[in-house]
């Protein structure tokens, strides 16, 4: 098909147009008094309800090739601070389309796109060193509670829910979030771990769409050298299919032979298998197999110790009651390991700490050796909450469990970097504290300007959704020194938004900001959008503003007058 090619400000207009078409949708979600939009599901039947930006955002697309470009941008923008924090994905669209039409004021008025764009940086830059001065420590189970409930758009059950869960299962805990069969949220504790090293080949996985690899009552071996012979393994193999129960091989590498045989094993049915590799790294991943061998109720089988892969018996085998494995991460729930065993291993490495590196002589050592031992320590004592989602329907079901995804993503972002004043609030401060920044380059001075502009945009517009005048409240909480001072919606009044728990994750507030300006670079410097075209009507421009003109259209008619002059007789 003939490509069409849009410039200037006709694709300016476009992208534009595709961007407030997808943000204007996602925007009345927005905050605790957001409302749902309703979505034509793709199999015409029952229509999706929903208040979370990246359902809304996945759904979205328009007939005009140059404005899906500018939805495709924001999508964009929404996936990517999904991928990264799980949350906040309203807020980054809001935001992204106000910074966005902000900085194309600035370059159709003639400002210079470089010049505009070293002024958003740098307005970035600053704005993001003072969220992080501003961000307070999360870790007690209010907090928690109040970042669960307003990531799930103020449903307070979900925040008493994650504060359960939280208490149960702790920092070092593990929280899940699984469909339900009932109407009220379930919550289920058990022993378990996570830890960062995923299956070594996708061929492994049991769900494809997930691309994950789920095995109950697997059989666990745990080896410290790789793997290159299939024969070497054919004990263990005869072991678990004798049991009938599936494998998992915990092994510094599996390559080669043993790598090949395995994946054929596991296609073909003959034994479920997966290959992952142990905890942690160099000596600490030695000492951390035996962590996990006494957490399973196995022996690690240590080649410098004189144990040989191929006389390997059943008392070396691990066990659980389940294992979750991705590309990245391996989640062991229930290992069936001597409780009392456990309990003695983390006494001795909790002594090991008490103790200290005495060996070095260097203050930094000595923390590295006391921050490997306490990683151990999580690996040993940590617990698994899953959370299953419940509802009167099957579509609510779904709905909430968007939600209370978003929330577990939250307080995973919060207890890592703090939090920070929410409901929009932590970009209106900072906003206000950077109004002396200024640059004597005009087009460095309206990049600065559209940002500045666009950080008091999320919380207008959940007043708006609220129903009160945005002016009022803003002009408030500029006026307050105290960095936590804002309101809350749904109470409806004034005060310290950590005590009234209205907080955000910094992670979610600074991802944010950073992918609204990095969005607004992209879309200031397109000077030409190149689409799929028409053949049957193709356009100079757009069709309103040039009066209808079709070119094609308009050269058949002047082939015409010149045949009807007699220009093309013999």
């Amino acid at each position: 098909m003939a490509k069409q090619v849009t410039y200037g400000l006709d694709a300016i207009r476009d992208l534009i147009t595709g961007i407030n078409s997808l943000a204007a949708p996602v925007a009345v979600t927005l905050g605790p008094c957001g409302r749902y939009v309703v979505l034509e599901h793709m199999s015409k039947l029952t229509p999706v309800i929903t208040k979370d930006g990246v359902t809304i955002v996945k759904n979205m697309s328009l007939k005009r090739p140059t404005e899906e470009l500018g939805v495709k941008l924001l999508k964009q923008v929404a996936g990517s601070v999904s991928e990264q924090v799980g949350d906040g994905t309203t807020t980054a669209v809001v935001l992204a389309r106000e910074i966005v039409i902000e900085a194309m004021k600035a370059v159709i008025t003639g400002a210079n796109p470089e010049g505009v764009r070293r002024g958003m940086a740098d307005f970035g830059s600053e704005a993001i060193q003072l969220l992080v001065e501003m961000a307070r420590p999360c870790e007690d189970i209010l907090s928690i509670a109040h970042i669960a409930s307003v990531a799930a758009n103020g449903d307070k059950s979900v925040g008493e829910i994650f504060a359960k869960a939280w208490h149960a299962v702790g920092k070092a805990g593990v929280i899940q979030v699984e469909l339900g069969n009932s109407i009220e949220d379930v919550l289920n504790i058990v022993l378990g771990t996570e830890y960062e090293q995923g299956y070594l080949s996708a061929q492994f996985v049991t769900d494809k769409e997930r691309q994950v690899t789920e095995f109950d009552n697997p059989l666990i071996l745990m080896y410290d050298r790789s793997i290159e012979a299939f024969s070497e393994l054919l004990p263990v193999l005869e072991i678990a299919k004798s049991e009938s129960r599936p494998l998992v091989i915990m092994a510094d590498d599996v390559v080669g032979e043993a790598l090949e045989g395995l994946i054929l094993n596991h296609v073909s049915d003959t034994q479920k298998v997966v290959v992952l590799k142990p905890p942690l790294f160099g000596e600490t991943r030695l000492s951390a197999l035996t962590d996990m061998a006494i957490l399973t109720g196995g022996k690690a089988v240590f080649e410098i110790e004189g144990d040989l892969l191929s006389k390997v018996d059943r008392s070396y085998l691990g066990e659980a009651e389940r294992i979750y494995v991705t590309s990245e991460t391996t989640l062991i729930t229930n290992p069936l390991g001597d409780k009392e065993k456990i309990q003695e291993r983390i006494n001795y490495l909790q002594s090991e700490i008490a103790m200290g590196d005495l060996g070095s002589k260097s203050p930094t050592g000595r923390a590295d050796f006391i921050e490997k031992l306490e990683e151990r320590i999580e690996l040993l004592c940590g617990a698994v909450a899953t959370i299953e989602v419940g509802g009167a329907t099957e579509i609510e079901i779904r709905a909430r469990k968007v939600l209370i995804e978003n929330a577990s993503n939250a307080i995973q972002a919060a207890t890592e970097f703090g939090v920070l004043p929410g409901g929009g609030s932590a970009l209106v401060r900072v906003r206000q504290m950077l109004k002396e920044l200024h640059s004597a380059d005009p087009s460095v001075e309206l990049g600065i300007h559209a940002v500045r502009e666009a950080m008091e945009v999320p919380m207008r517009q959940i007043l708006i959704n609220g129903g009160l005048r945005p002016d009022t409240v803003i002009s408030r909480i500029e006026s307050s020194t105290e960095p936590f001072y804002g309101f809350d919606l749904s109470k409806q009044q004034y005060g310290d938004l950590y005590e009234m728990g209205v907080i955000d994750p910094f992670k979610v507030t600074a991802t944010v900001l950073q992918y609204g300006i990095a969005i607004a670079t992209a879309v200031l410097n397109s000077a030409a959008l190149v689409t799929e075209g028409d053949e049957e009507r193709m356009f100079l421009g757009d069709v309103e503003l040039h009066e209808g003109f079709n070119a094609k259209l308009a050269g058949e008619e002047r082939i015409n007058d010149f045949r009807n002059a007699g220009y093309f007789d013999d």
